[in-house]
């Protein structure tokens, strides 16, 4: 997202400004006349990039991306890669988590690999201690 700021004419024929965050320079356009009704604008200058997203823009954003999933099942290479990854999503937004499946998976393979590890030590202590006893 971008930060804009949007130069017009006001009520009072007057020169204002107006700050929008937005994904480009005609979204940030679009957004400032939907919300102020207001045709006549006398300039656009993208103030800063990165901006995080409010919240709103994020659940408008997650709802377009679930309307594209809903063509792809689970059974296809993108439904499959995306699967779950629309609650996580849903879960971020709200609770202002920067979760992500792939953090999940390389967490639950980091502990699957550790306990692996102990089950085999374990093992061997195991097979030594019956080979003494």
């Amino acid at each position: 997202m971008n930060e804009y700021r949007i130069r017009f004419i006001n009520s009072a024929d007057e020169t204002d400004f107006d700050v929008v965050v937005e994904r480009s320079e005609e979204a940030a356009i679009a957004a400032f006349r939907k919300a102020r009704s207001m045709k006549e604008i006398c300039g656009v200058e993208m103030v800063s990039e990165y901006v995080p997203p409010t919240k709103d823009q994020e659940r408008e954003a997650l709802e377009q991306i679930r309307a594209v999933l809903s063509d792809f099942d689970v059974s296809t290479g993108i439904g499959a890669a995306f699967y779950g990854c629309c609650p996580l999503a849903e879960s971020n937004i709200e609770t202002d988590y920067v979760d992500s499946l792939k953090d999940f998976y390389e967490s639950a393979k980091w502990e699957a690999d550790r306990l692996r590890r102990q089950v085999k030590e374990l093992k061997l202590q195991l097979a030594d201690a019956q080979r003494q006893g």
